[in-house]
């Protein structure tokens, strides 16, 4: 806009130049001759008609806001804001942070972005469908046509025992290597999957040299209510089988 306004008032401060340039060089009117009795008719002078600036309307700062679920991540948030905060500034925007209560009326509001799986985004979105909607960390959110999804939690768990089965390949004397996840979550079987394939993806087969020779990685689920009666046991199983409980 800030663009838009200066190259106008250029159009008009080049339109005025030129007229009073063009007025300065236009040729004198020639004089015809006439008889020693008559007298000349002086040329009327020319009046000059001045162009009134063209006044620009003034618009609204158009809104980015940024809402949270009570008692999210803190890290994820602040990263979030902090990005926003810049991208904001450069771009000339309004940053505002509101709760999810404040959403109703949404006025020059260009993008809103939410952080954590408690926020409604695609209700959000049905009712105000000229407003861009980014969920960040939001598993509950489905992407249409003004919803963004940023930040699978699944996949980003997926992720996480990934690593964990190749780090733990990769310390370990002879791959011997175990996982112990809770069983009452929905995510057991990906966690389990993405733990072996990790570790896999490090030892191949993870044949170990050195008794006793089992096949590794191993892994047991276990229920969160019976945690202390049952974790024990299972450790003394991974122990026993060589693996290095740290």
């Amino acid at each position: 806009m800030k663009n838009i306004k200066l190259r106008n008032w250029l159009i008009i401060i080049v339109s005025i130049a030129l007229v009073f340039i063009f007025s300065a060089c236009e040729p004198s009117t020639a004089v015809e001759k006439t008889d020693p009795g008559e007298t000349n008719t002086e040329t009327p002078p020319k009046v000059e008609t001045e162009i009134p600036p063209t006044l620009t309307p003034t618009q609204d700062v158009q809104k980015v806001i940024l809402i949270s679920e009570q008692g999210g991540d803190e890290l994820t948030l602040s990263q979030v804001q902090s990005a926003l905060e810049t991208l904001t500034a450069e771009a000339g925007y309004a940053l505002e942070i509101l709760d999810q209560a404040s959403l109703e009326a949404m006025t020059d509001v260009l993008l809103v972005v939410s952080v954590g799986e408690d926020i409604d985004v695609n209700s959000l979105a049905q009712r105000s469908p000229e407003v861009s909607f980014v969920a960040v960390d939001n598993g509950n959110a489905v992407p249409s046509g003004n919803v963004h999804v940023i930040g699978d939690p699944i996949v980003d768990q997926q992720n996480r025992a990934f690593m964990a089965g190749y780090l733990a390949a990769l310390i370990s004397e002879d791959y011997k290597v175990a996982a112990l996840v809770p069983s009452e979550i929905d995510a057991t079987e990906i966690l389990l999957e993405s733990f072996v394939i990790g570790a896999r993806f490090f030892c191949g087969l993870c044949q170990p040299k050195y008794p006793p020779y089992q096949s590794f990685p191993q892994w047991q689920t276990i229920p969160v209510e019976n945690l202390e009666e049952q974790y024990q046991s299972i450790l003394d199983n991974f122990i026993n089988s060589g693996v290095e409980v740290l």
